[in-house]
């Protein structure tokens, strides 16, 4: 059961950064991070999106950063350039998603996107479930079928994740309502 729902909140994440990510720009400088204290994950993935009846689809290199109890960071960056195109990070208080593309973010409290979609699962529920679980995943994504190959996987790993909202000068903040509507029409 809370492999359904770990696949839920994965695709919300996935669909995310891959949306905002197709035409990325480059990143900002971070302010203040959270410091990795306990066990850390970080895993290399491959996303690939195909449309129906296609046989070829995009894909998309990505990266999965764990801080077991503090932070999850899911990025993806552009084909062949190789910038960060998007990023996902979920504290157990917060989400915040920067699009590179819009120069746009939502930063809004973990509970709305509990809300917003219907997900009957908290963060440490969700860190626990991918700490643990590195197989590869498929599923269908609106039009979309989805395959995670997740590559690597580095257990200890010393590394921070930025959980600080872009300066509201070089990005606009949006809703997570509104990002779901531009990711439906997308999709």
């Amino acid at each position: 059961m809370k492999n359904k729902k770990t696949h839920k909140i994965l695709t919300l994440m996935l669909l995310i950064t891959v949306f905002v990510g197709n035409n990325s720009c480059k990143s900002t400088k971070s302010i203040a991070q959270i410091e990795p204290q306990t066990e850390t994950l970080s895993s290399n993935l491959k996303v690939t999106f195909t449309q129906d009846n296609q046989t070829s689809g995009i894909t998309l290199d990505g990266q999965m950063r764990i801080i077991k109890g503090q932070a999850i960071q899911l990025s993806v960056r552009m084909p062949f350039i190789g910038t960060e195109a998007a990023k996902v990070v979920i504290t157990p208080d917060n989400i915040l998603i920067i699009d590179r593309l819009h120069k746009a973010y939502a930063y809004e409290p973990i509970s709305e996107v509990y809300q917003l979609f219907s997900v009957d699962l908290d963060y440490y529920d969700l860190e626990t479930q991918l700490f643990q679980t590195q197989d590869n995943m498929s599923f269908k994504l609106q039009k979309s079928d989805v395959d995670v190959k997740f590559l690597t996987a580095d257990k200890g790993a010393q590394f921070t994740i930025d959980a600080t909202p872009p300066n509201p000068e070089k990005h606009t903040q949006v809703t997570l309502e509104q990002l779901t509507e531009l990711f439906k029409k997308a999709l």
